[in-house]
């Protein structure tokens, strides 16, 4: 199971060239369900902003046994090329 974290403020942490914003997290905040998100989803179509960081439905959720929370794999680029993961194990 996975835990999410509050961002509660943040601080620059000198690097090799220059300086990066790191967020100290604090609370913890139980993961997010798939009929959670659903809603949420539902609210942002209504209100017509996003809610809890959910902008509005998406067509996959209309295909079945197909969970939206946890049957999206992390993308390559953004999570490993462009240096993501060593910046984390710098810190």
């Amino acid at each position: 199971m996975a835990v999410v974290f509050a961002v509660t403020s943040a601080q620059h942490v000198e690097k090799e060239y220059g300086t990066v914003q790191v967020y100290s997290m604090n609370t913890l905040y139980p993961p997010r369900s798939h009929s959670e998100t659903l809603d949420y989803a539902e609210q942002a179509s209504m209100i017509g902003k996003p809610v809890q960081g959910v902008k509005g439905a998406s067509l996959l959720t209309l295909l079945p046994s197909f969970d939206i929370v946890h049957c999206f794999i992390p993308e390559c680029m953004y999570c490993v090329l462009l240096g993501v993961v060593c910046q984390f194990v710098n810190l």
